[in-house]
C-alpha cells in the first residue's frame, strides 16, 4: 500500500509511528492507509523500542537536500555508529531519511519521563560532539510517539528539482 501512496506526487511523506502504540488505537484506522486525521501521542506509546538518531544536512527548511549534502549526513551516521560501536554499543540498522540518515538502536525501555529524559540527554551529546555547520543530528526526536517516513517511499519536500531531487 505505501508503494501505491508513494506514486501519487500529491503526496508529499508516507510515515509510521517507530514504538509500539497502544492496540486500542488499532480502531482509528484498522488495517488500512490514509491522511492522519488524529495522530498518536507520547500516551499512546506502550513501550520505547528504538532509539532513533536523525542525521541532516543544515539546509533551508522545505527544500529536499543535495546528493552531496545527503553524502555528508551518512557521512557523519558512519562516524556516529563507529563511535558508538567503539564504546561498546551493537551495530545499529541504518537507513536512508529520504534527506539524510536514520541510526536506530535497539532498546527495551519504558515510555516515561526518566526514559524520554535519557533519550533526550543521549541525543544532546550526540548533536553536542557530531554537529556542526554541515550536518546536525536532530535533537527534536527524543518523544516516544516519534513517526519517522516510512523507509523507501519518497520525501517530497519543495519543488522536485535536478540538484535537490525528490
Amino acid at each position: 500500500k505505501a508503494d501505491a501512496l508513494a506514486a501519487d506526487p500529491s503526496i508529499t511523506g508516507i510515515y509510521w509511528t517507530i514504538n509500539p502504540v497502544d492496540p486500542v488505537l488499532l480502531a482509528r484506522r484498522y488495517n488500512s492507509i490514509g491522511p492522519a486525521k488524529e495522530t498518536t501521542t507520547d500516551a499512546g506509546i506502550v513501550r520505547r523500542r528504538w532509539f532513533y538518531i536523525d542525521i541532516d544536512p543544515n539546509r533551508k527548511s522545505g527544500i529536499s537536500a543535495t546528493d552531496g549534502e545527503k553524502a555528508a549526513a551518512f557521512a557523519r551516521a558512519d562516524v556516529i555508529a563507529a563511535a558508538l560501536e567503539k564504546a561498546g554499543w551493537p551495530a545499529p540498522v541504518r537507513a536512508d531519511s529520504g534527506n539524510g540518515a536514520h541510526l536506530l538502536y535497539r532498546v527495551d525501555l519504558p515510555n516515561d519521563a526518566d526514559a524520554t529524559a535519557l533519550i533526550r540527554h543521549c541525543l544532546e551529546a550526540l548533536s553536542a560532539r557530531f554537529s556542526d555547520e554541515a550536518v546536525k543530528v536532530d535533537v527534536s526526536v527524543s518523544n516516544a510517539a516519534r513517526i519517522g517516513r516510512v523507509y523507501g517511499t519518497p520525501n517530497r519536500k519543495g519543488a522536485n528539482m535536478p540538484d535537490r531531487p525528490h
